[in-house]
């Protein structure tokens, strides 16, 4: 057992270690009292350390830059109750094109406090 643990140490630190820089703007407006909009730019560079997991290391260690722009308008129905619908908008590029990423995400959540 004490030759595992010595292997999973190694496999831990030789694994995929990511630093991401990230740029966020987060603007609120407040339209009433009951009634806000929220806004997210985002735009983030991530960079891989250590090993991908995949024999593609031709083109070097995976770099990222992912953007995302959302939007959400919230109601206060009651002090206990509030609604909110998002739209939301995600890419992914990387220089490795199987971890290139794009969706269009909608929802629609409430929340109760108590």
């Amino acid at each position: 057992m004490r030759g595992w643990r010595g292997d999973r140490r190694r496999a831990a630190r030789a694994c995929a270690c990511a630093r991401a820089r990230p740029v966020r703007i987060r603007p609120t407006l407040q339209l009433s009292g009951r009634t806000s909009l929220e806004a997210l730019a985002e735009y983030r560079r991530q960079d891989y350390s250590g090993g991908t997991g995949l024999v593609l290391n031709a083109a070097g260690p995976r770099q990222d830059s992912m953007t995302t722009l959302s939007g959400a308008v919230n109601y206060e129905v009651s002090r206990k109750i509030l609604l909110s619908a998002t739209l939301r908008w995600d890419r992914r590029r990387s220089n490795y094109e199987r971890f290139n990423y794009s969706a269009r995400i909608v929802g629609v959540t409430g929340e109760i406090r108590y």
